[in-house]
């Protein structure tokens, strides 16, 4: 309803700078520990309350709950907060994100915004049930590695534990996620990397047919993964966490 009820403009919609304050608010109100234990944490009826109409106003509100969030004896300072909670979870993130409860949701909405900021064409993918793919699949299958050792054949059972943990330690990170339908994931299925094509276009997943090649030395798998995971760390810690245009009420 607050993105209707501005007076300014014909159909009497605010602008797409107050919506991204918006957007904002959304992701970062509770992407902290400082809620722990605190029932009714969040008041949206008095934020509408003191947004009346005018969209200066409504933006201005939205602002001071950026600054501050909605409990301001623990969320003074909440976008500082969200960047420190961030960046103190950051190898967790590049590493655990498709385990990373309750955050996982913030997780899906940060690579949503990486991809579109990338021009992929995904918001189809959006309107309805969203299945979370792993470009390396989970079921990743040992001829994978054993293929693209410098001597292939069988790993020893030492070599296969020491490879074991290696993946283990960064299948799960952020960047090694896709946002896929149920249908295009069940597709995808547990094939290898370098043999997966994505439907959609744009952002990562022509990134990926491109450089599908890359993925077929196991070697090169964590350093794949943890490029792309950073670029959307960054992104998401950039665009989405943003204290410089929130200043700090009085």
């Amino acid at each position: 309803p607050i993105c209707r009820r501005s007076q300014n403009g014909a159909d009497g919609r605010i602008g797409k700078d107050t919506l991204s304050l918006w957007e904002k608010l959304l992701f970062t109100r509770d992407f902290h520990d400082k809620y722990h234990g605190l029932w009714g944490r969040d008041n949206f009826p008095a934020l509408f309350e003191s947004c009346g109409s005018d969209e200066e106003r409504i933006t201005n509100e939205i602002k001071k709950y950026l600054a501050d969030g909605f409990r301001q004896e623990r969320t003074r300072g909440l976008q500082s907060i969200v960047a420190a909670f961030l960046t103190a979870h950051r190898e967790h993130i590049l590493t655990k994100a498709f385990h990373w409860h309750p955050w996982k949701f913030k997780m899906i909405y940060a690579i949503y915004k990486y991809e579109i900021s990338k021009e992929a064409n995904i918001r189809d993918i959006m309107k309805g049930k969203i299945s979370v793919e792993h470009i390396l699949p989970q079921e990743w299958q040992w001829d994978w590695i054993e293929g693209s050792c410098e001597t292939p054949g069988k790993l020893t059972n030492e070599e296969r534990d020491t490879w074991s943990k290696d993946v283990e330690s960064f299948i799960n990170g952020i960047g090694n996620l896709l946002l896929l339908t149920p249908g295009d994931n069940t597709s995808a299925g547990n094939n290898h990397p370098a043999d997966k094509k994505y439907v959609c276009s744009g952002g990562s997943y022509e990134e990926h047919d491109r450089n599908r090649k890359e993925w077929r030395s196991s070697k090169k798998w964590s350093n794949l993964i943890r490029a792309r995971g950073e670029k959307i760390f960054t992104f998401m810690l950039g665009k989405l966490v943003d204290a410089s245009e929130c200043p700090r009420s009085s």
